[in-house]
């Protein structure tokens, strides 16, 4: 009989300790996985959790702008933008407001329609020391160099005057900013209305008068939100206070993986758009292929190996982010930090149907031509997209104008790429940084101005932007007490029963020892 209560006790022990190992790393695991995937899919329940960080999102998000002024407009040489001298100007800092509108479930649950309804206040406490949105700005000379549409022009003679059917559409590239900015500066820019014959645009500004200098003045509210008379009231980011396109998404109820998966965007069509369509060099339709979240949200569980995918309407494509860089660890909740991966806009085969030359050789890498995207389509202009400073492609630098403003070494995806830090086991992205550079493509001989350029075409930096959110120590509690608490107590219960289960085979152990 005293051998068997040593025996019994181990064996508890054993069991306990065995059973506390597999269920804290085989269904434990599993069973948070199951748990949170319940509660993360959207459903429409207003007092539902997942429903209200869908409706209204609860990370506080910012927008500023730095634009590229000019200090000496009036010595251009009309050769390259290297005889301008750049400052950059800014943050212009924003509030963004976003919230979801007519909120429409599938008769399944499977889908929700709605519309994102944004809000842009200005916060002069986190804008740059002295700015306003009255500021004012001068920039390089950036010319619209392709409209498409007939308009039947006629030039006089000496190409100061055209006579054409009033079909005007141009619109103002509204990305400008720079330090001392404000929403309402006004700012001194090149004149759009620079143009050719044929398909490029007239030798007028947008009164019909011709153009005598290579600047616009204008104030950076007018441009980037209020419009301004100048541009037909057109503005970069539409208005302060306006509906986007209607969307619909998948809210994960039938397969968690697809969790806020856009399934159509304004007037996309089978989940394609047709932003690319009119590229020579797309061959496929995978440019055109509407996939991703709107990178806020994104499945359960996620993996360092995973491939994340976020759909950005300003770019008007699919964006893939991989994990890199140094993990953070926000409000103490550890999250894995991904990257927009340089492939996106690389030079190669898969990206050529984003190149609208007729030379695949004219589309360099780190530029994506956003001609066919709000705002540029309605301008009939060609607005590059790239990396804040070319961080992608620096050899672009050289010719850009703003070489002298920004170190090599301090060209990193830290600095000047865009990044996310997504909590894995809720897929929530706790953190972003948005960031691209807008910039005028300007090619020789659209214009007297432009004839005398001492390369076929340059790219004329704009502006850049950054649009960031970091969750706070509210939603930060919030998520802590309902996710992690949970999992913490559980942890502990069952590292507390395999430790019971280990002391109690010590004791038995120590029993057989000591009765020798």
């Amino acid at each position: 009989m005293g051998k068997v209560i040593p025996i019994v006790i181990a064996v508890i022990g054993v069991i306990l300790a065995v059973v506390g190992a597999v269920v804290l790393w085989g269904v434990l695991p599993t069973a948070i996985n199951n748990k949170v995937a319940d509660e993360m899919y959207i459903r429409d329940d207003v007092k539902n959790d997942a429903y209200k960080r869908f409706k209204d999102l609860p990370i506080p998000l910012r927008w500023s702008m730095r634009f590229f002024h000019v200090t000496n407009p009036e010595k251009f040489d009309g050769k390259s933008l290297n005889s301008l001298k750049f400052e950059e100007r800014g943050p212009y800092v924003y509030d963004e407001i976003r919230g979801k509108l007519n909120l429409t479930f599938g008769k399944d649950q499977n889908t929700v329609e709605f519309y994102d309804n944004k809000t842009y206040v200005f916060n002069p406490t986190l804008s740059g020391k002295g700015l306003s949105p009255n500021d004012t700005v001068t920039q390089g000379p950036y010319v619209y160099d392709e409209i498409r549409g007939k308009l039947n022009l006629t030039f006089g003679k000496d190409q100061n005057t055209v006579e054409f059917y009033d079909n005007k559409t141009y619109v103002f590239n509204p990305t400008l900013s720079g330090k001392g900015l404000s929403p309402n500066d006004t700012v001194t820019i090149v004149h759009f209305g620079l143009s050719a014959r044929e398909d490029m645009i007239a030798a007028l500004d947008f009164f019909g008068n011709p153009i005598k200098g290579i600047t616009l003045t204008e104030t950076v509210q007018n441009l980037a939100f209020d419009g301004t008379t100048k541009l037909f009231k057109a503005a970069l980011f539409k208005c302060k206070q306006c509906l986007e396109a209607n969307k619909t998404m998948d809210t994960g109820k039938k397969d968690i993986s697809q969790l806020g998966q856009f399934l159509k965007y304004g007037e996309s069509e089978n989940r394609h758009t047709s932003y690319w369509s009119e590229s020579k060099h797309n061959k496929s339709t995978h440019c055109n292929e509407l996939r991703g979240t709107d990178g806020t949200q994104f499945h359960p569980n996620v993996k360092e190996s995973d491939t994340l995918v976020v759909y950005e309407s300003m770019l008007c494509r699919t964006i893939k982010f991989k994990k890199g860089l140094t993990n953070q660890s926000p409000h103490g909740i550890d999250t894995l930090r991904f990257y927009a991966i340089e492939d996106n806009f690389a030079k190669s085969t898969e990206n050529e149907c984003f190149c609208y030359e007729d030379n695949v050789e004219d589309c360099p890498a780190g530029l994506l031509n956003l001609k066919n995207c709000p705002p540029a389509d309605a301008a009939h202009v060609s607005i590059l997209a790239s990396n804040p400073y070319f961080q992608s492609n620096p050899s672009l630098l050289k010719d850009s104008g703003i070489e002298s403003l920004v170190k090599k070494e301090d060209l990193t995806l830290e600095n000047y790429g865009t990044i996310l830090d997504v909590e894995p086991y809720t897929g929530l992205a706790l953190g972003a940084k948005k960031r691209v550079q807008l910039n005028a493509l300007i090619k020789k001989g659209v214009h007297p101005v432009t004839k005398d350029l001492d390369k076929p075409r340059i790219i004329a930096p704009i502006m850049w932007l950054e649009e960031s959110g970091d969750v706070d120590q509210k939603n930060a509690d919030e998520l802590k007490s309902k996710v992690f608490a949970p999992k913490r107590t559980f942890t502990g219960i069952l590292i507390a029963v395999m430790v019971l289960g280990v002391v109690l085979v010590a004791v038995a152990g120590g029993c057989v020892f000591f009765r020798r």
